[in-house]
């Protein structure tokens, strides 16, 4: 039935229709709780019908607390006004007005069946009695019942007739007397039927422990809430303590608590709780080979393991086609989380070298110098013999790129008609044109885009020898290229 039954903490706490005041209320429970109870079973018992209906389990419960029942007689006028007040006094609000004991009834109904029920006070055994209906049983005050009157006539004693009506009136009594009776006896059947459970209720119910509400430990730290359950004050214990990951809660805290919070429970109830191990760990991926891939490539090599990719700085290799990927930070085979991003790098070729200044250095010099800047050198000896001779010429000229391991060709000796032209690389173009002029020579400007060299100074120069008077080419930076941040396109020389 949907009133049937209260609970708490899951477990059947009573049916709602024989509970109790002081258990819907949570208070101490007693021997009288049981009388309380044992008493709507007299009642029905009585009436065919509990003292209380509604809705629902709740609506019930709270007429138990606050509204009083009505009269036995007034259901079922058979119900003889002492049983009645024996059943109202057992379901009085107040546990204090109730039969204490079980003993304390078994008394009173003895006695009332014994004939013995006029040894109690009318004011305690009428309680909520109506005075119409005692009035209209005889119970209100002494009521003539008509019987034989004997008359003297001389010394013959004769009988005085019974009239039709007085008559029909004992017999009325006697039927009352027989349905009085009939409605004892079916009381005292339903309590033989129900004595059993009633008693063997009051035996568990007089050992049930009081109950508390559960505190609520989700939230807290786990040491806290440990030393709350092992607090002497607490009327709880703790149970078992599980670990779980949780993306919202950090480690260590309380995330779920057995039984939930608010529940009432038992003094020495344990309380299992789940503590926070922090986020979950995302999957761990092998991070894939990227090396000579093109960066669409890498993207789909990486999409399929769930990890990202980000184009870093381009660098200089001699061994990856320029556009391609040279190097990854992240190692090849290495582990990562999944949605990790993986940065790579693409090679812009060959590092690009400068080619030193080796002018009037001997061979020797020359040769070391240029073989650690890391070009190749070959050599064109002019010098005739002469074992003073110096480097006079330099191709490609000083200052000039070059990549790893190209050849530089220096001439050793001096053509006696030609002379050194002087270096004016790095210098502003201006000062290098004088610079020149000064020295007999005569200079051609050209301007080139380089993106390393600072706009308006000189890059390279050609010749490194020549006739006096004769044309030294120098070419100046024009910045970066705004069109292709690697490569170097000439301009239409000017002079």
């Amino acid at each position: 039935a949907k009133n049937s039954h209260l609970t708490t903490d899951n477990a059947v706490l009573g049916t709602a229709h024989y509970v109790s005041p002081e258990q819907t209320q949570g208070k101490e429970l007693g021997p009288t709780t049981d009388i309380y109870s044992l008493g709507i079973v007299m009642y029905e018992a009585a009436t065919g019908r509990v003292p209380f209906e509604g809705d629902d389990a709740i609506s019930v419960a709270l007429k138990q607390v606050n509204e009083a029942p009505q009269a036995p007689t007034l259901l079922n006028p058979s119900v003889d006004p002492i049983l009645e007040s024996i059943i109202l006094k057992c379901m009085e609000k107040d546990p204090g007005n109730r039969y204490q004991t079980a003993d304390d009834l078994y008394y009173a109904l003895r006695d009332y069946l014994m004939g013995r029920g006029s040894r109690v006070s009318s004011t305690a055994l009428m309680g909520a009695v109506p005075t119409n209906k005692m009035d209209r049983r005889g119970f209100g005050g002494t009521q003539a019942i008509p019987v034989a009157v004997a008359s003297r006539t001389g010394n013959t004693d004769k009988m005085r007739p019974i009239k039709a009506t007085e008559q029909a009136q004992m017999e009325e009594e006697e039927r009352a007397r027989k349905r009085r009776r009939n409605t004892v006896l079916g009381v005292l059947l339903a309590l033989l039927i129900f004595a059993g459970a009633v008693f063997g209720i009051t035996n568990i119910l007089s050992h049930q422990s009081q109950q508390y509400a559960v505190p609520n430990l989700v939230g807290m730290k786990k040491d806290d809430a440990i030393n709350a359950l092992n607090d002497k004050d607490s009327h709880f214990k703790l149970g078992e303590i599980k670990e779980d990951y949780n993306d919202d809660a950090p480690e260590g805290q309380v995330i779920e608590q057995t039984p939930s919070a608010n529940k009432m429970a038992e003094d020495g109830t344990k309380i299992d709780i789940v503590v926070s191990k922090g986020a979950k760990p995302a999957a761990t991926v092998k991070v894939p080979d990227l090396t000579k891939m093109t960066p669409d490539e890498a993207q789909r090599a990486l999409g399929q393991v769930g990890l990202k990719g980000k184009q870093g700085d381009d660098v200089d290799d001699d061994s990856v086609p320029v556009g391609y990927i040279a190097k990854q930070d992240e190692a090849p085979n290495s582990d990562a989380k999944a949605g990790d991003t993986i940065t790579y790098h693409l090679s812009k070729g060959p590092e690009e070298i400068t080619i030193p200044d080796v002018i009037g250095l001997t061979e020797a010099q020359a040769t070391k110098k240029l073989e650690s800047a890391g070009f190749k050198v070959r050599t064109q000896d002019k010098s005739k013999g002469n074992q003073n001779a110096t480097v006079s010429a330099v191709s490609p000229s000083v200052g000039s790129k070059g990549e790893k391991g190209d050849t530089v060709t220096i001439t050793i000796g001096e053509d006696p008609k030609k002379q050194s032209v002087p270096n004016v690389i790095g210098k502003e173009y201006h000062a290098a044109q004088q610079l020149l002029q000064e020295a007999g020579f005569s200079p051609n400007t050209i301007w080139v885009y380089d993106n390393n060299v600072e706009s308006g100074k000189v890059v390279s120069q050609s010749p490194q020898s020549v006739e006096p008077g004769g044309t030294v080419t120098i070419s100046v930076s024009s910045g970066p290229d705004p069109t292709a941040s690697t490569s170097t396109t000439t301009t239409s020389p000017t002079t």
